[in-house]
């Protein structure tokens, strides 16, 4: 279903008529059945038309959010892009170049810090909003299980490679500022 409404429609799903959702429920009641122990003749096919009527029509059309997913995949591989060259702009204009990296690698650090505090807080928030959509709260709470849990090891080797790139940078600017000191003295 997801595919089906973040691609772009095909010549032939337009010919074929194929442009409204449709959901087949007739697994779902066997099972449903069965778990119940309910004996229950169900059709080869029990279908529902998720096309709508008026405003609505428009909802469950295929490809209806192609235009917002292309957005998404565009800003996906620009933002890392984006971010790679300014560090390199500002690691190549840094008159300290290893206190420079210790400050990139401590943005990323917290980053990912901030990250995981939205995680933390984000149940929370969605609990307490009244518009959920009509959603149970077991629904929601799975959704967010489920995206806290995917989003965690992004999280944690975020963190990591920040606190990696931070203690580089603090080393480098650490023996840079020893040296410079050095050849201060010598200068005298």
């Amino acid at each position: 279903m997801h595919d089906w409404l973040l691609q772009r429609q095909t010549a032939e799903q337009r010919l074929r008529g194929e442009t409204t959702a449709e959901i087949d429920l007739a697994p779902m009641i066997r099972d449903v059945a069965a778990a119940n122990n309910v004996t229950v003749t169900v059709p080869e096919r029990v279908t529902i038309d998720l096309s709508g009527t008026g405003a609505n029509r428009d909802l469950f059309r295929a490809g209806r959010y192609a235009d917002a997913a292309d957005a998404i995949r565009r800003a996906a591989w620009i933002a890392p892009i984006v971010a790679i060259v300014a560090a390199l702009l500002a690691l190549w204009a840094a008159h300290r170049r290893g206190f420079m990296l210790f400050y990139l690698g401590l943005g990323v650090a917290v980053a990912a810090g901030v990250t995981w505090m939205l995680c933390v807080v984000a149940p929370s928030y969605v609990a307490g909003r009244g518009g959920t959509g009509g959603l149970s709260p077991t629904v929601i709470d799975a959704a967010i299980t489920q995206v806290t849990h995917s989003l965690t090891p992004w999280i944690v080797t975020e963190a990591a490679v920040g606190g990696a790139i931070a203690l580089i940078g603090l080393i480098f600017g650490g023996l840079g500022a020893v040296a410079e000191r050095r050849a201060e003295r010598r200068a005298w």
